[in-house]
């Protein structure tokens, strides 16, 4: 992440406002995320897939991205479901892929708990939506308070190390701020949960076609 240091700040302070939206309104903004999560699915898939057949030709990943971002949103708000299988493959499979390093090592583990998660995520949409939606964002909003409070190196961990679990890991917050690290992210997403199904219409549940 050392190449996009000058930025962190940016991005921290874009994660904090992106994270109250989704800890407290991932439900209620469903169509927002299933079309993020489809953009992002849809650009990393033909990006890749264009690096491949050009031999990394810089344009042509692009334009493959480009398209594959479109068809990803398209696909992802059409199919509901399928847009909601790949929240909970991003969810669970990010999870473990974070806080076990499985990205090379266990490539079997890292695909099998993206597929556990999708299915997760389809047998119990309307909860798993809340309530990782609540995790995902409380956690986004304390990482962005943190990094910025002084007496701290998380900053600094965070360009070095590339992602927030090692930087943490790393001892960048001091023995108080990581209880109260802990202690927020815990509540905040216990808050947003909560928010969330008090605001929920009685006997809510996903619309799998859109709404006219």
């Amino acid at each position: 992440m050392e190449q996009y240091g000058d930025y962190l700040g940016m991005i921290m302070g874009a994660a904090v406002l992106v994270g109250i939206l989704q800890c407290f309104f991932a439900y209620r903004m469903l169509n927002f995320w299933l079309g993020l999560t489809g953009l992002v699915f849809g650009a990393m898939l033909l990006g890749a897939v264009g690096g491949q057949l050009s031999s990394g030709s810089g344009w042509i990943v692009a334009l493959a991205a480009l398209v594959g971002a479109v068809v990803g949103v398209k696909v992802a708000l059409a199919l509901r479901p399928v847009g909601i299988f790949l929240i909970g493959a991003a969810f669970v499979g990010g999870m473990v892929a974070s806080f076990c390093s499985v990205y090379v090592d266990h490539i079997g583990l890292l695909v099998g708990s993206a597929l556990a998660g999708g299915v997760l995520a389809l047998l119990f949409a309307k909860h798993f939506i809340i309530l990782t939606g609540a995790w995902d964002g409380a956690w986004a909003v304390t990482l962005g308070v943190f990094y910025f409070l002084p007496g701290n190196t998380l900053a600094v961990q965070l360009r070095t190390l590339g992602t927030a679990p090692a930087a943490l890991r790393s001892g960048a917050l001091p023995t108080g701020q990581m209880a109260a690290f802990a202690a927020g992210g815990l509540l905040l997403t216990a808050l947003g949960a909560v928010v969330q199904y008090r605001s929920l219409p009685a006997k809510e549940s996903v619309r799998w076609k859109q709404s006219e």
